[in-house]
């Protein structure tokens, strides 16, 4: 009777220690144990965030500081790309990321979403001057249209998806983008709406959504490592930064 006592006794030890582990090894207890939260972002999508001279910029970024800041922590912003956006969370370079990220059934296979905080589904973007020229899905996906995407996110996706006649080329660097549809080396870009809104109003005029409206739903969400935790650690404080106003404010300063 007595060893078996000591065996109970050895092994609620042993849970109890096992337990004490892994709650400090939780993703939430090392953000705060290191004072420090690391957001993975790709500095290429205004504007939501956008790198020059080595300084991140936008909506998300902004965003990324005030959590950390309402949970007297710091930020570190690392840097990642679209193509390994995934493998980089899975590889714990960041606990979460931030950069206009959509909300997709094979994103969340494999990482959690906090809940949406804009719609942002696909939209075209073409020159001005020839806004109503596309006011069709048929004279967008139109043998004679090129058609520009950047590649690895749900752009390139939809595109690879959707589009059947269209002239299709890949343009790696996102921030120049919009620049061939300026200078007549591409008539159209399929992006988010958000994006679409954000280039037409910096282009002065020379850009602006195509006629033919929004051409599918979508939601932006933060993505994060799959934990309860760190779940509810994010979507608390999202939801007192909508309900404050303070997501408003943030978003009237940047559209």
């Amino acid at each position: 009777m007595q060893r078996l006592l000591l065996n109970i006794k050895i092994f609620l030890f042993i849970f109890i220690t096992n337990t004490a582990i892994a709650e400090n090894n939780s993703i939430v207890n090392n953000i705060l144990l290191n004072n420090e939260i690391l957001v993975g972002t790709t500095g290429d999508y205004p504007p939501f965030s956008t790198l020059e001279n080595n300084v991140y910029t936008g909506i998300d970024i902004d965003m990324a500081k005030a959590l950390a800041l309402s949970k007297g922590i710091k930020v570190r912003f690392v840097h990642t790309t679209w193509k390994t956006l995934m493998s980089d969370l899975n590889a714990n370079k960041f606990q979460i990321a931030m950069s206009g990220i959509s909300i997709t059934h094979e994103r969340e296979k494999v990482a959690s979403f906090s809940h949406s905080y804009i719609d942002n589904g696909k939209r075209a973007i073409v020159r001005c001057s020839e806004s109503n020229t596309y006011d069709t899905w048929s004279k967008i996906d139109n043998s004679k249209t090129r058609l520009i995407v950047n590649p690895g996110g749900t752009n390139d996706k939809y595109v690879m998806k959707h589009i059947k006649n269209a002239q299709v080329r890949i343009f790696p660097d996102n921030t120049k983008i919009f620049l061939e549809i300026i200078s007549n080396k591409a008539d159209v870009m399929i992006t988010d709406s958000v994006e679409v809104y954000y280039q037409s109003r910096l282009s002065n005029g020379i850009l602006c959504p195509a006629s033919l409206k929004k051409l599918s739903d979508g939601k932006i969400g933060i993505l994060m490592q799959k934990d309860k935790n760190l779940n509810e650690f994010v979507q608390s404080w999202l939801s007192e930064f909508e309900v404050s106003g303070n997501k408003k404010a943030l978003f009237d300063k940047y559209l």
